[in-house]
């Protein structure tokens, strides 16, 4: 075999590996409501809006959001949150002590 064999075997390999990779490809974080997310099964993850609506403490940063409803969002790091600041949160529904929670994952200011 010479090199320009081996070259069209290495571009055709990597054209179906890129064209796998896009029949395959699902989005791990969909657009969810709170409402949403305490209806999902644990494990499932999803983008949630809401305004700060009440800080339990700071490190790891534990708080509760509002939008159609309100639910304790637990993040391992430390977060600057105000009152009232609206927030984007990627994150995974979980129960802990019986009730429902998100694990951030990542957390933006709006």
């Amino acid at each position: 075999m010479d090199e320009t064999q081996l070259i069209k075997i290495c571009i055709i390999i990597t054209f179906i590996g890129v064209a796998l990779f896009f029949i395959t490809y699902k989005n791990e974080f969909e657009e969810k409501t709170i409402s949403q997310m305490i209806a999902s099964e644990d494990g499932t993850k999803g983008i949630i809006y809401g305004k700060v609506n009440y800080i339990l403490q700071n490190e790891p940063s534990i708080f509760f959001v509002q939008n159609d409803e309100k639910i304790k969002i637990f993040s391992n790091k430390k977060l600057d949150l105000n009152f009232g600041e609206t927030l984007v949160i990627y994150g995974e529904i979980t129960t802990y002590i019986g009730e429902k929670e998100i694990i951030a994952y990542k957390v933006i200011k709006q």
